[in-house]
């Protein structure tokens, strides 16, 4: 049985109905990307103690400490955490929108239709490093795949089971 934690303002605008055992694991894991984002800062070629860490982070100088800390070390862990959100949310509005627990850009193909993208964008445009236009090419190409999956599925509207159907054997293509 799941216990509930009900939230309401004075004079009932608003409430919030909340699930007590999804209130502990939030906290749980706010707790453990908290402890992991510390190490994170602590640790690497340059080791600091926590303690420098915070006073760094505090009352930042223009030590060597500070710059590894705050222009290396910080803005890595910050955009991990945000990637992780986007990737996290992405997921779960496929899922929303193919009601399959199972349905991912990966299943369905839409990363291969990214992948093959970029692979044919290198090959043709002869680039041997890095370039600029890789991340789009790679970005339309999944566009084009969602799209042809979606044109491939439509049968007076869109099933689920079809749409992941349709992506799978894109993908195995």
């Amino acid at each position: 049985m799941s216990r509930t934690l009900i939230l309401r303002s004075r004079n009932d605008h608003w409430s919030i109905k909340l699930n007590t055992r999804v209130l502990v694991v939030t906290g749980v894991l706010a707790v453990l990307l908290a402890a992991s984002s510390v190490l994170a800062l602590t640790s690497g070629s340059h080791p600091t103690s926590v303690t420098d860490v915070l006073a760094t982070l505090v009352a930042p100088d223009q030590s060597e400490l500070a710059l590894i800390i705050l222009e290396i070390r910080l803005p890595r862990i910050l955009m991990a955490i945000l990637v992780g959100a986007a990737l996290g949310s992405a997921g779960l509005i496929l899922q929303g929108l193919v009601r399959n627990p199972l349905a991912s850009p990966d299943v369905i193909g839409i990363t291969s239709g990214a992948s093959a993208a970029a692979v044919l964008f290198l090959w043709l445009g002869g680039v041997t490093g890095t370039s600029l236009l890789l991340a789009p090419v790679a970005m339309g190409g999944a566009f084009v795949v969602a799209l042809g999956i979606t044109a491939l599925a439509w049968q007076r509207g869109i099933s689920p089971a079809r749409l992941v159907l349709v992506g799978v054997g894109l993908a195995a293509g």
